[in-house]
């Protein structure tokens, strides 16, 4: 059977659309989504295919340096005709040129018999390209000095073959430039979907699931069921830390490190934690494949970046999953600070997604909190007063004195 040229060319173009088109998968909170490939270029040394199966070694990422990324926010113009989207949000970003290089330089020491004895010191030589400007960071023994390049290798040029007896080195390079470009969709201030186009041309799509988790909140209570499904969705709706930050450029440095013990299986659990050098914004967060254990994102006001000073530390959001048996990730409390209208909403959640505890109110002012057994059962409100009196009972108790009037 003949085979026209039209059908070939057909052919071709079907299977390069095939192979330009990625995954599509759900997701619930889209901030992890947009980190992603950060934090996995910051976890992975090696990428292999053994024995047919797929093999990631991980490193610990606190023998590395953190990393410095620009981000560029925009609104995308809506699509004629479009009326899914109230919006589209587009993130891209690229991480800066540079050489990290982490070494052992071997020194003579004098000891107390008078004889030469080796030891070594351990430096961290970090290289960043900023446009036409080059910028160092030294770290001495784990500590950050304020050394210059020459001083830390006693003139020695840490790229001269010929020194290579008196220090061991290596090194990681991020010289390749790559970006990956993020476009959210957003309804009802809830990101509903994302598109995520990587370097490869390739493009995954994600699908918000949480409406389905919403949708399949059913109790005897209509009003206990309405409470829970809209407070759940109210809660998805502050998790995107981008929607936070206005268009523009927007730089961030990027910090990791492993939590627990550093066996194979567990290194792939870590905490980390963004700085924006030009406003006072920290997020802190811990991420399992894409999946949220724990989102904190806070402003700080008269305070270092890490948080410390005699000023304040503002807490815009809080989200907290428990790990359930069979995988799967579970809500467990969460709080959301709305600051155009100055009020907090903060819940708990069983492990159905029914309410257990739930507060609305002005930020700084006391209010009802509504609780609730499982199912809706046993419903009461602790009143501000109630509130107020345990607070001052609790304080008396450990010594300390009530807050004044």
């Amino acid at each position: 059977m003949n085979i026209s040229k039209i059908q070939i060319i057909f052919c071709v173009a079907f299977l390069s659309m095939w192979m330009a088109c990625g995954k599509t998968m759900p997701f619930d909170c889209a901030t992890p989504i947009i980190l992603g490939p950060i934090l996995r270029q910051m976890r992975s040394v090696d990428d292999t295919i053994e024995d047919g199966k797929r093999v990631e070694r991980w490193h610990d990422p606190s023998k590395w340096p953190s990393l410095p990324y620009v981000f560029e926010i925009s609104e995308c113009p809506l699509p004629d005709g479009e009326k899914r989207y109230d919006r589209i949000v587009q993130i891209k970003y690229d991480r800066m040129l540079g050489k990290s290089y982490h070494f052992d330089l071997v020194t003579e020491k004098k000891g107390k018999d008078n004889s030469e004895k080796k030891g070594v010191k351990q430096y961290e030589l970090t290289t960043y390209y900023i446009g036409n400007e080059t910028t160092y960071q030294i770290k001495q023994d784990g500590d950050f000095k304020g050394l210059s390049k020459v001083d830390v290798l006693a003139g020695r040029d840490i790229l001269d073959k010929q020194n290579e007896v008196d220090y061991k080195v290596t090194e990681l390079v991020w010289e390749k430039r790559y970006s990956h470009v993020f476009r959210l969709c957003v309804q009802d201030g809830l990101v509903v979907k994302v598109a995520h186009l990587e370097p490869s041309g390739v493009e995954n799509q994600y699908y918000q699931s949480i409406m389905e988790a919403a949708d399949g909140i059913q109790f005897e209570d209509a009003e206990y069921t309405k409470l829970s499904k809209e407070s759940l969705l109210n809660i998805y709706k502050g998790e995107c830390l981008w929607l936070r930050l206005p268009a523009g450029r927007h730089q961030a440095e990027i910090r990791l490190q492993p939590v627990g013990d550093i066996l194979p299986k567990s290194r792939r659990r870590f905490w980390g934690m963004l700085l924006f050098p030009d406003k006072p914004l920290t997020v802190d967060f811990e991420f399992f494949d894409n999946h949220v254990r724990h989102l904190y994102i806070t402003s700080r006001r008269g305070n270092d970046q890490f948080g410390r000073g005699p000023g304040e530390r503002i807490v815009y959001y809080i989200m907290n999953k428990w790990e359930a048996p069979d995988g799967h990730y579970v809500l467990t409390d969460a709080v959301f600070y709305d600051k155009w209208s100055n009020t907090d909403l903060s819940v708990h959640f069983h492990r159905n997604l029914g309410l257990k505890e739930y507060f609305k109110g002005k930020r700084g002012v006391l209010t009802d909190m509504l609780q609730w057994e499982e199912n809706g059962m046993n419903h009461k409100c602790i009143t501000a007063a109630e509130q107020k009196k345990t607070l001052v009972e609790t304080l008396k108790s450990l010594g300390l004195e009530p807050p004044k009037e």
